[in-house]
């Protein structure tokens, strides 16, 4: 008969063992192996498992995935590094990503930023829209930009001013508007 597990949620056994297990396999460990290995409760683990995460000392790249080593994502991609100031704003991160790749949709988005569903994302992509920072079509999001450059304009203006055209639409009141004019943009 096999030999009782020994009790490794007291002190540093279940860490060395835990770090032991995800060293020996080199890659991400799912969580139901280390049950098995470790040979403890799940509740258990994962307590021990987000301690040792608080000290960088294991990473979780993907939900119920561990592997050794401090904040590395799965994708090999730097670590987002914890000081505020020395990284970019999520909104420019963003901006940057949609103008070196173009419209994408908000899950490629998301994916690009580290984060795992679209919807992470989504709030900040609306509020950026009314922001009128970016432009969304249905399908992909883009950065916004205005679509009056290089285009005609109709401007409002009163009667019997010079380079004027009346017009007359069935059921609203006539109007006089500007002839259509170049929109010209300066420095």
């Amino acid at each position: 008969m096999a030999e009782a597990p020994v009790d490794l949620s007291t002190g540093d056994h279940l860490e060395q063992k835990i770090l032991q297990v995800l060293s020996d396999d080199g890659g991400p460990v799912k969580i139901g192996q280390l049950v098995k290995k470790c040979q403890v409760p799940k509740k258990t683990l994962n307590q021990v498992l987000y301690r040792l995460k608080k000290e960088d000392r294991v990473s979780s790249p993907e939900p119920a995935t561990w592997r050794i080593g401090g904040a590395a994502s799965g994708d090999g991609a730097p670590a987002i590094p914890e000081d505020s100031s020395a990284q970019p704003s999520l909104d420019e991160r963003i901006l940057r990503f949609l103008e070196a790749n173009g419209p994408h949709r908000a899950l490629h988005i998301a994916k690009a930023l580290g984060m795992t569903t679209a919807k992470e994302v989504n709030p900040l992509l609306y509020s950026m829209r009314n922001k009128h920072l970016l432009s969304y079509d249905g399908q992909t999001w883009k950065i916004y930009h205005s679509r009056q450059e290089g285009q005609d304009i109709v401007l409002p203006c009163s009667p019997g001013c010079p380079r004027t055209h009346h017009v007359d639409q069935a059921g609203l009141e006539p109007t006089e508007i500007f002839l259509l004019l170049p929109i010209k943009f300066w420095d």
